[in-house]
């Protein structure tokens, strides 16, 4: 069963033909991706050059873009203007252009909700999603990398997610952040309950370090979890009750 892909402008800055790669599938692109790759296409260096390969592949395409065209290598490409209209939490105003990508990720999600219930399907799209992961790690479209790798560069245009963050100290997590370039998000995963470095407790370790030093900050949100929304069964849940 094909699936949709919603490409983010990041997708195609750093692979221009990652339209090529997705086989028999439906990609989305966002109106907003088409504004953010015309701002970029003056930018010197790669990103300038990569916005622009991009829109010459979208040009070379034949038919009407926001109805829907074949794509030479299998599957379909569309531009999405809709979905205006889509809710998201206060926190996350219309105006920000990933906020605009989130509300075509919503509609889409909707409407899989209403025709995925077939458990033979959804066993096959799991698999095939599984295979897609592999492939776009192949590709280094996504990276995963020790935190060593980070020290000394600027990192630019780029999606950084840090999982396991309440086992950093402060000085490493400042570290991090101090290092995101223009564009930048940088995503700290973690549960101050499950510190299992010496030396680092609740109140010391680099996650609530950054959560405090970066309170009522306009450029960072926060977002806390209940015991009872990330529980892995119910007697994982009685025992963080219980043991905590």
């Amino acid at each position: 069963m094909a699936k949709a892909y919603v490409l983010d402008t990041n997708v195609l800055i750093q692979a221009p033909y990652a339209l090529q790669c997705f086989e028999e599938n439906h990609l989305v692109l966002p109106l907003v991706v088409l504004e953010e790759l015309d701002g970029l296409k003056k930018a010197e260096g790669e990103r300038g050059y990569n916005a622009r390969q991009a829109i010459r592949i979208l040009e070379r395409l034949s038919g009407n873009l926001l109805t829907g065209v074949s794509l030479p290598n299998g599957g379909t490409l569309r531009i999405e203007t809709n979905c205006i209209h889509e809710e998201l939490p206060d926190s996350l105003p219309d105006d920000r252009s990933d906020n605009r990508i989130l509300k075509v990720c919503c509609h889409l999600r909707s409407l899989e909700q209403l025709v995925d219930g077939n458990e033979d399907l959804r066993y096959e799209n799991e698999q095939e999603l599984a295979e897609r992961i592999d492939e776009i790690f192949d590709r280094q479209i996504i990276q995963a990398e020790a935190l060593n790798f980070i020290r000394g560069r600027s990192l630019e245009k780029t999606y950084l997610i840090i999982d396991e963050a309440q086992n950093m100290t402060p000085n490493q997590v400042k570290g991090i952040i101090t290092r995101a370039g223009k564009g930048t998000k940088i995503i700290l995963l973690g549960d101050p309950n499950q510190i299992d470095r010496p030396f680092l407790d609740e109140r010391t370790n680099g996650l609530m370090y950054a959560a405090e030093k970066m309170k009522e900050s306009p450029l960072c949100w926060q977002v806390t979890m209940l015991p009872g929304e990330c529980e892995r069964s119910e007697l994982a849940l009685d025992a963080i009750l219980r043991l905590s």
